[in-house]
């Protein structure tokens, strides 16, 4: 038993001093200690010679069991604490998120749908809440000639700024006519490009969990969008695949 326990290590909180620390740890170190030496003696002929093999015995006992005592309490106290973190963590980032978002939604009414349509689009993307997206939406379509202004968003944002992915969120979101579609269905697939060509140039510099995390958001609101515009006749498939291509890396 006190060879088992001599590996945990206590961990007091961030704010407790080294007077705190050196408490916490120092008794579960000498008790396995303590306990090892007591089973060194208790086998050594000379010593059991001398002393009576039940006090040892009996020593041992207490000694072990009070490490694994020891033990219990601050692997028991470590759960407690490490839960109580994740708790609050959340608790702040659920808090932030909502602050964010009412901060979000008051702005949206001063935004331009024609001038601040990147900003706007950028709302509408799937990491936002969904009453930030529909009202985002919504502004959106009060631009004069909201298809123009979005397939020119789709044909012209680069992919490195962000604006492409943007664009293609509000095609992923809205719901669009049979005329509507036909307009915007060759900018997106261009944007969609841009994008595949983006990851391909900067591969190397991609980590692998960027990378899956790519695969899984722009990989699903590609092929949204291509099942919402399949009536149109554009080439989605081919585009999907190109990216599918670049986000495995080059081939050896």
């Amino acid at each position: 038993m006190g060879v088992v326990s001599f590996g945990l290590r206590f961990e007091m909180p961030r704010e407790s001093t080294a007077v705190d620390r050196l408490v916490g740890q120092v008794p579960i170190h000498f008790f396995s200690l303590l306990t090892i030496g007591l089973l060194i003696v208790g086998l050594n002929p000379r010593v059991a010679s001398v002393v009576p093999l039940g006090v040892i015995s009996q020593g041992w006992g207490a000694v072990a069991g009070l490490t694994l005592t020891l033990c219990a309490g601050l692997l028991g106290y470590q759960l407690l604490f490490a839960g109580g973190q994740r708790a609050v963590g959340l608790g702040s980032m659920l808090q932030a998120g909502s602050v964010a978002s009412t901060s979000d939604l008051a702005r949206i009414p001063t935004l331009d749908p024609t001038r601040d349509f990147d900003e706007l689009a950028r709302l509408t993307g799937e990491f936002n809440r969904a009453g930030v997206r529909s009202a985002a939406m919504v502004r959106l379509r009060q631009a004069p000639d909201f298809i123009a202004t979005l397939a020119a968003h789709l044909t012209n944002g680069t992919a490195s700024s962000g604006a492409a992915d943007h664009a293609l969120a509000v095609v992923a979101m809205d719901a669009f006519t049979a005329e509507e579609q036909q307009r915007i269905a060759e900018p997106a697939r261009s944007a969609m490009q841009r994008i595949a060509a983006y990851v391909e140039s900067e591969y190397r510099y991609i980590t692998k969990d960027r990378r899956k995390g790519m695969r899984k958001s722009w990989g699903a609101m590609f092929r949204t969008i291509a099942a919402k515009l399949a009536s149109t006749g554009v080439d989605f498939p081919s585009t999907i695949a190109a990216f599918d291509r670049a986000l495995d890396g080059p081939k050896d």
